[in-house]
């Protein structure tokens, strides 16, 4: 096996179970680090070292939070309270939601009664992102800067 595919399986497994909140599906992607080799094992166990040291962060609010992502998606702060389904804005506004229950444990009700929607759009929201992460490397890519911008 190459030894890029050999260290990016254990980081992308890292990325998956973190995403993931079903309980069932977290059990058996922890069923197959079981089944890895233990080399792969080590560099899973690299993995959420670096990342529980990046859990360090800086206090931030929920303005710093819709002002980094409208910064990193290019869409100005007052445009995602407007409701509009132009792409880009929906995108951004999915991104919100979605890295607020992320960065700030807030309930899905919470974050819907920030933007006057209701917490199934929350819901859906989360799972678009969720799904665009894998589909769409331009996103991958944003979410990526927005991480890197909230943890330093």
């Amino acid at each position: 096996m190459p030894l890029f595919v050999a260290n990016w399986i254990p980081q992308s497994l890292l990325l998956i179970i973190m995403i993931i909140e079903n309980e069932r599906e977290k059990a058996y992607l922890n069923e197959l680090y079981d089944l890895m080799p233990a080399r792969m094992q080590s560099i899973y166990l690299d993995a959420v070292v670096e990342f529980d040291q990046r859990t360090d962060r800086k206090p931030l609010s929920k303005e710093d939070i819709i002002r980094i992502v409208c910064e990193v998606m290019e869409i100005h702060p007052d445009l995602i309270s407007l409701k509009t389904r132009k792409r880009e804005i929906v995108v951004c506004r999915q991104m919100v939601y979605h890295v607020l229950s992320m960065y700030f444990d807030y309930s899905l009700a919470f974050i819907g009664r920030l933007f006057k929607q209701d917490h199934a759009t929350v819901i859906h929201a989360k799972k678009t992102i969720r799904n665009l992460l894998f589909s769409d490397r331009e996103i991958l890519k944003r979410y990526e800067t927005i991480k890197k911008m909230i943890y330093e």
